[in-house]
């Protein structure tokens, strides 16, 4: 039976082959030639341009309020975009400042034709604090999304004077198995850039990924079929400008992650921390509750009846519980300069029993 098999195993591998040679560059022609959609708003607010130190950032303001600014930061995952805040950014806009950002290599702010790093990141996240705090003389409160988090926690440990808190909604680096270590990022990062550096390839594997079906079941999965089809039109269209491929694929190998941001970043933030999740495993409440038993300024909420996207999947739920944490903190507008003053009441409802209150250390 194993020798009659072979024979058909083989040709199965060598027409699968010629399959792909053919496929590859007929992909990588038609991602030349056929015309990139019109990639509208993602928000219906003024949007406006940064020169940062990685380039021209795109991102949507709406000024009519007083208050703290807010600034929203879209996750860094393959099917990421500002789309993914506009509830967040509706939600707001009528209370205080907000703005959302497009990353580097997404909608509307400056791609490159290869993925941006994970320090240029973090440097762009600097930019628009020092930015957004120096226009409006206050302190700001961030809200990043999934992997977003992570880079915006090291942003915050180095410019702490001009955030009040940092709020990580579907916060990642949680449920990171023992192997996952820095050198296997490194050989991600690798992995990436060979895959990049074939234009057939890189086309071909870009395609597939942001096909509108697949597309459809990802972001259904992650929402238990609660993604609108609006949302899926515009990450098919965001996900097709030109070279955004570049930043797609490195999202896709995982690059940007870190294993040792629970240690390295989270447990020496110095400010105040909101951890917002739905029922997803790779947020596991057992590991953020140690992270918070250890921190009196942090706290947790999980956002019931929400998956992996509680943003897209609750967002009043989610801004309700935003707002709740925002209540506990000073609503001072100047810089904050010292620290250890005391503001704003504890927020008990959301820290696991035997912790302590909430306060600026």
């Amino acid at each position: 039976m194993r020798t009659r098999r072979r024979p058909r195993s083989a040709a199965r591998a060598v027409a699968l082959s010629l399959a792909a040679a053919v496929a590859a560059p007929v992909a990588w022609a038609a991602g030349r030639v056929l015309a990139h959609p019109v990639l509208p708003h993602a928000i219906a607010a003024p949007r406006r341009v940064l020169a940062s130190s990685v380039g021209r950032i795109s991102y949507y303001e709406d000024d009519g309020a007083s208050g703290p600014p807010l600034v929203l930061l879209h996750g860094a995952a393959p099917t990421s975009s500002a789309y993914e805040v506009r509830g967040l950014f509706e939600a707001f806009r009528s209370e205080r400042p907000v703005l959302a950002f497009d990353l580097p290599g997404y909608g509307f702010s400056e791609k490159r034709s290869e993925p941006f790093t994970r320090e240029q990141y973090v440097h762009f996240i600097e930019d628009i604090l020092a930015d957004v705090s120096r226009r409006y003389g206050s302190t700001v409160d961030v809200i990043a999304i999934g992997l977003t988090g992570e880079l915006a926690g090291r942003a915050v440990q180095r410019k702490a004077r001009l955030v009040r808190s940092l709020s990580v909604i579907a916060p990642t680096g949680f449920d990171g198995p023992p192997s996952l270590t820095r050198a296997a990022l490194v050989h991600a990062r690798e992995l990436a850039a060979k895959a990049l550096d074939v234009p057939f390839l890189g086309a071909a594997l870009h395609r597939a990924a942001t096909a509108k079906p697949v597309l459809r079941a990802q972001l259904g999965r992650a929402t238990r079929g609660r993604a609108a089809e609006e949302l899926v039109r515009y990450t098919h269209a965001v996900s097709h400008q030109p070279s955004a491929r570049f930043t797609i694929l490195a999202a896709m190998t995982g690059a940007l992650y870190d294993p040792a941001v629970v240690n390295d970043v989270y447990d020496v933030l110095g400010v105040h921390a909101l951890f917002v999740h739905g029922d997803h495993p790779t947020c596991p409440p057992a590991v953020i509750d140690a992270l918070v038993l250890r921190n009196s300024r942090f706290a947790r909420v999980r956002i019931e009846g929400a998956h992996a996207l509680p943003h897209v999947e609750q967002p009043f739920e989610t801004a309700s519980a935003l707002r709740a944490f925002y209540a506990t903190l000073s609503v001072k507008p100047q810089l904050r300069v010292i620290r250890g003053e005391r503001v704003g009441r504890p927020f008990e409802g959301y820290r696991p029993r035997g912790s302590a209150s909430h306060r600026h250390a």
